[in-house]
């Protein structure tokens, strides 16, 4: 996805320069899973989102269908085992900070223990 931000530059003389300049910034890519089984037997019993360098901060939240945050996590760090919430389908929000910049995933989630 490309942006265009404007620049104001000023020179040593006070003069300021209004100049437009493309500036590509691009998303990082990562997988975040739409579905986990808690169950307890070790395998995918957490919400796993890939970690990737240069991630400055994250906030992670997890919503039912009607909007309620039922989860919510600054610098979230692999550890949610949707304690709490039943089998179902819920949404998140991945806000995150790369490289100076915000990025906001969506997405459904499913929890499915059987």
């Amino acid at each position: 996805e490309e942006e265009v931000f404007p620049v104001e530059e000023t020179s040593k003389d006070d003069l300021i320069q209004n100049e437009t300049e493309e500036t590509e910034i691009r998303q990082p890519i990562f997988s975040i899973p739409n579905i986990f089984t808690p169950n307890g037997d070790n395998i995918n019993d957490f919400f796993v989102i890939e970690q990737i360098p240069d991630i400055e901060s994250s906030h992670l939240y997890i919503y039912n269908l009607s909007g309620r945050v039922l989860y919510e996590k600054m610098n979230y760090k692999n550890d949610w085992n949707g304690n709490h919430l039943p089998d179902g389908v819920y949404l998140y929000i991945y806000k995150f900070i790369y490289k100076g910049n915000e990025f906001i995933r969506k997405g459904t989630l499913t929890i499915k223990r059987r």
